[in-house]
C-alpha cells in the first residue's frame, strides 16, 4: 500500500480523505495547523497507520519535515469559515497561496505526485446570494467578496511558475 501525506487532513474534506486512504490500507501522515479543524484527530493518532503532525504545512517544512518517503500528497489545507480566516482579513488569498506554495516546492523537489484542492471558501462561488441590491436584483457573489478572496488566480500562477521550473515535469 501506499504512504499518503494529507495537508488540512482533521478538517471537513481533508478527514474524509484520510478515512477514505486508510480505510485502503494505506499509511497516511496528517499535517494539520488545526485552524479549521472539525475532528480531535485522536482516533487517527492511535490508529496504526496513521500520524498526526500538529503545526502548518510551512512550520513543518521549515522545521525541517520531509515529504521524500510519500508516495502522493493530498494538499487540502486551508483557513476556512467565518471564525476561521477573520484574523486573516486583507491577507487570506496570500496566506493560502503561500502555504500551498510550500507544499508545491516540497513535492517538486521529492518528486512526489501533489493533488491540491479545496472548497468554495478558497476558490469562490458563483451564482447570487439572498443579499437584495437597492434596485431589488441579487448581489452576484464575487461582487460580494473582496480581492483577496478569490486566490485561485494567484494559486495558478503559483503552481505555473513551480512546474515550469522543473524540467521534467510538463508546463501548466
Amino acid at each position: 500500500m501506499g504512504r499518503i501525506v494529507v495537508t488540512g487532513g482533521l478538517g471537513f474534506i481533508g478527514s474524509h480523505v484520510v478515512d477514505a486512504y486508510l480505510a485502503t490500507g494505506n499509511s497516511v501522515t496528517i499535517i494539520d495547523s488545526e485552524i479549521a479543524a472539525v475532528i480531535d484527530g485522536v482516533d487517527y493518532e492511535v490508529h496504526p497507520n496513521c500520524t498526526v503532525v500538529r503545526k502548518s504545512a510551512e512550520d513543518f517544512f521549515d522545521d525541517g519535515g520531509s515529504i521524500e518517503d510519500a508516495d502522493r500528497v493530498v494538499h487540502a489545507a486551508a483557513h476556512v469559515g467565518s471564525a476561521g480566516i477573520l484574523r486573516y482579513a486583507g491577507r487570506l488569498g496570500p496566506e493560502i497561496v503561500g502555504g500551498t506554495e510550500y507544499v508545491l516546492k516540497a513535492c517538486l523537489a521529492a518528486d512526489v505526485p501533489v493533488c491540491v484542492f479545496s472548497s468554495a471558501e478558497v476558490y469562490g462561488r458563483s451564482g447570487l446570494l439572498n443579499t437584495q441590491k437597492a434596485n431589488g436584483d441579487g448581489l452576484p457573489y464575487m461582487d460580494f467578496v473582496d480581492e483577496s478572496f478569490g486566490p485561485a488566480r494567484a494559486l495558478r500562477a503559483v503552481w505555473k511558475t513551480c512546474w515550469t521550473k522543473a524540467s521534467s515535469c510538463p508546463q501548466v
